[in-house]
């Protein structure tokens, strides 16, 4: 320890240490980014990721980390602000919510058969819209859901497949953002 002056008369004791290491930040998401100890940490609201997804950090201006899918189109022209992030196992069973899009031919029934597929994994469904499109023989059913990975996901998108007269189910940032006007 050193002792400098600090005001008239007055030693402060000061402590040298060493340079801080490189660290890496967890989140309540379970999610590591490089290089930073304290950095509020936010899943991306356009792509959703869940574990599993190829991520990358967005740094944004003001409000910390943005967690994105690598593939996500809002990300795709900000090279100078991303940062390397990857999920660790924390132990923590993490839940991520998901979007999902299912186009079907309209028919009785579908959206107790979609609900079911749901709740048969397991997944949390903290809304669901469904609407008949125009001309009457289509259907547009968007699912939000929270799932605890990517194979968790796969494996609920898989069996809403085999669901009689479904013919589409898309995971929102896959596609173009449009579709989620499509209920509105």
């Amino acid at each position: 320890d050193k002792r400098s002056r600090s005001g008239i008369g007055e030693l402060k004791k000061t402590k040298f240490t060493s340079p801080r290491q490189p660290s890496a930040s967890g989140s309540k998401y379970g999610v590591q980014v490089e290089g930073l100890d304290s950095m509020m940490i936010n899943l991306g609201q356009c792509c959703y990721p869940v574990r599993g997804d190829d991520i990358v950090g967005y740094i944004t201006k003001g409000k910390g980390v943005t967690i994105h899918r690598e593939n996500c189109a809002n990300i795709a022209n900000a090279k100078k602000r991303l940062i390397t992030s990857e999920w660790i196992d924390d132990g923590i069973d993490h839940k991520y919510e998901s979007i999902l899009k299912i186009q079907s031919t309209n028919r009785n029934y579908l959206l107790t058969d979609i609900v079911t597929v749901i709740s048969q994994y397991k997944a949390s469904l903290n809304e669901i819209n469904s609407k008949v499109m125009p001309d009457q023989i289509n259907a547009v059913t968007i699912a939000n859901l929270n799932v605890k990975d990517l194979e968790h996901l796969k494996n609920i998108m898989t069996n809403l497949k085999k669901v009689d007269s479904i013919y589409s189910v898309e995971r929102q940032g896959e596609v173009s953002v449009k579709w989620k006007a499509l209920t509105a």
